[in-house]
């Protein structure tokens, strides 16, 4: 039988968090869409924040083996709050340049030119409630993984 040591729950609990939150992903846009579509297993933005979940489930982790006051925890808090502000403010920004500027490209000019212009992916960010989502997800699924096992 496989001997599972603590430190190597700091690596698959947070995978695990991070893989399933993209299975969600993908099952929410299926329903959504009403097709099933796997490409979205690989893309960015959405419900839930599968970046989020990640790093709210190491921080979840890292809290659960070393304390609120170890630098094990403070490291992923610190790199949980730059990952979540990545995706709310900036890539959230990027894909609202990316819907004005594929706007432009298809108003401004004639077909045949605009035609040359791949069209940009539009949905790189997060909305707040999906990265709260994907926090609470990240937790959820940690704390419950950390009893399990």
């Amino acid at each position: 039988m496989l001997q599972l040591k603590y430190m190597d729950f700091y690596f698959i609990i947070p995978l695990f968090a991070v893989i399933s939150a993209q299975i969600i992903k993908v099952a929410l846009m299926s329903l959504k869409t009403g097709a099933f579509n796997p490409s979205y297993f690989l893309k960015h933005g959405r419900m839930p924040s599968a970046h989020t979940a990640l790093v709210t489930s190491l921080a979840t982790v890292a809290y659960y083996y070393e304390g609120f006051g170890s630098m094990a925890f403070a490291i992923s808090v610190t790199l949980a709050f730059v990952v979540i502000d990545d995706a709310v403010r900036f890539r959230f920004y990027l894909g609202q340049q990316a819907k004005t500027v594929n706007r432009l490209i298809k108003d401004v000019l004639p077909p045949e030119k605009a035609a040359k212009y791949h069209r940009l992916h539009e949905t790189l960010g997060h909305y707040p409630k999906e990265a709260l989502a994907g926090a609470i997800y990240g937790v959820g699924v940690s704390f419950l993984l950390l009893k399990i096992l």
